[in-house]
């Protein structure tokens, strides 16, 4: 390919080579060593100003109108770049199964790349990374890798082993970090036990800088997960901890109580343990709905009556999570100007973020 007819390496081609490397390998000692194994097939002009192209990679300021064509890829690699320079905050969620798990990883990342369903789905460890940027492209490498992942591709992935997808998160949250998170099995399937033994490996062995326990608000206290609660009390600090009261989306106004719910999961926690526990209520189901929405993605018919629906559930008082976060509860005047951020103040998920990432809004 190097000297056949089609001649790639005439005008431009060689600098384009250079910054598509630099995006693979978004490490500057690595794309110096590529530039250096390109020399060989250039003249001593034409490496001269591949120099150049490779120095643009790592100065700061205006590229020279002479190199405008390469500016949106170079400003690529600056933003990749960037992001990977950045700490990591790993994030490890577990929870019984039907606590809705998965649609909570869906509603962090605004998009729906984790199965989800009433029976038990992932059965491995699911890793999802944040992208820098929205480049409305999903990447999954399992056994083999893909680039251009539909949904239906990372759920099917999901299915057959555990996987690690690349994603760009939706968040309302300013983050100086990295994301990675690290779904797990439900641990009471009772046809498949090993599902338990998998998550409890993964919840003494796995790197993880906070944990989120999922409960399912309308099957409080039973008995499955308050041995896995008392699992995660013996073996995880209270620190890294944050407990979710998930699916308050079924609660009926007249019939139940998201306070005394709260309260009930406070106490079961103080008994196991558990001085200040942190407890987030949300609707993740409303939450990933919002995001789906706000960016424009094609609801299902049914989906729209369940955000018609939920939206008006969620107008109401008693509904307003965000009265249930107290200190760590946003004070923004942007929420009520912007009917995404005030529906999503309601749902619980923009002050959960808050306490998940920390930082402002964006």
């Amino acid at each position: 390919m190097i000297n056949d007819r089609l001649r790639p390496w005439r005008k431009r081609y060689r600098y384009f080579l250079i910054v598509d490397t630099a995006l693979i390998l978004c490490n500057e000692t690595a794309i110096k060593q590529a530039k250096k194994g390109l020399e060989a097939y250039l003249s001593t002009r034409q490496f001269e100003e591949l120099v150049k192209v490779t120095e643009l990679l790592f100065m700061k300021g205006r590229i020279d109108n002479k190199w405008s064509y390469l500016e949106p890829i170079i400003q690529q690699y600056k933003t990749n770049a960037d992001h990977a320079k950045l700490p990591e905050l790993r994030i490890l969620i577990t929870a019984n199964m039907s606590a809705g798990k998965s649609t909570l990883v869906n509603a962090l990342i605004g998009k729906p790349v984790a199965r989800t369903s009433q029976e038990a789905c992932t059965a491995h460890l699911n890793y999802f990374y944040s992208k820098s940027f929205e480049d409305g492209r999903v990447h999954i490498s399992n056994t083999t890798l893909k680039l251009d992942a539909s949904f239906d591709d990372v759920n099917k992935a999901e299915a057959t082993s555990g996987q690690h997808v690349a994603t760009y998160f939706t968040m309302m949250i300013q983050t100086q970090h990295r994301l990675c998170v690290i779904d797990t099995p439900g641990v009471n399937s009772a046809m498949n036990p090993e599902h338990a033994k998998l998550t409890r490996n993964a919840l003494i062995h796995e790197k993880y800088d906070k944990l989120i326990y999922v409960l399912n608000a309308s099957q409080l206290g039973t008995d499955e997960d308050m041995r896995h609660l008392r699992y995660v009390a013996n073996n995880v600090p209270e620190e890294k901890t944050i407990f979710v009261l998930n699916k308050l989306d079924s609660f009926r106004a007249k019939e139940d109580s998201i306070a005394e719910s709260i309260l009930r999961v406070r106490e079961d926690l103080q008994e196991l343990g558990y001085h200040n526990p942190i407890i987030c209520p949300i609707s993740a189901y409303f939450s990933l709905l919002l995001k789906l929405k706000q960016q424009g993605e094609d609801l299902t018919e049914d989906e729209l009556d369940d955000y018609e629906r939920l939206v008006n559930k969620f107008a109401k008082e008693e509904f307003h999570l965000s009265n249930y976060y107290g200190s760590a509860s946003f004070q923004d005047k942007r929420i009520d100007e912007v009917p995404f951020l005030q529906n999503s103040y309601r749902s619980g998920m923009l002050n959960f973020e808050k306490v998940l990432y920390g930082g402002e809004l964006k």
